[in-house]
């Protein structure tokens, strides 16, 4: 008989004021930490998943454009790109703006 592999998902509540307690921030700036380190933290209230940001791939894939063109794009500031960390993302809803407004 082979080995069994099961998956669970849990959702644990906890009161945000308790963990920036816990962690030791305030709890205004507790959002913006989980979200540095946890990209995909789904939180209740928080933005729907359209509002996500894009990666710099999903970025240039929705504007039918290079990577280098997006990152120049940047670096002349028609888009501007949100870093986390090493990574960079963008906001859809900013690259739509900016591609109607450009092309």
């Amino acid at each position: 008989m082979g080995d069994l592999t099961f998956s669970v998902r849990v959702t644990i509540t906890i009161p945000g004021s308790v963990i920036a307690e816990v962690l030791g921030i305030a709890p205004a700036h507790l959002l913006d930490a989980l979200k540095s380190v946890l990209p995909n933290l789904n939180v209740a209230g928080a933005a729907p998943d359209d509002a996500a940001p894009l990666t710099q791939a999903e970025a240039a894939a929705l504007l039918q454009v290079s990577k280098g063109t997006l990152i120049n794009w940047a670096r002349e500031g028609i888009v501007r790109p949100i870093k986390r960390g090493r990574r960079i993302y963008y906001n859809k809803a900013e690259l739509l703006k900016a591609a109607t407004s450009t092309h």
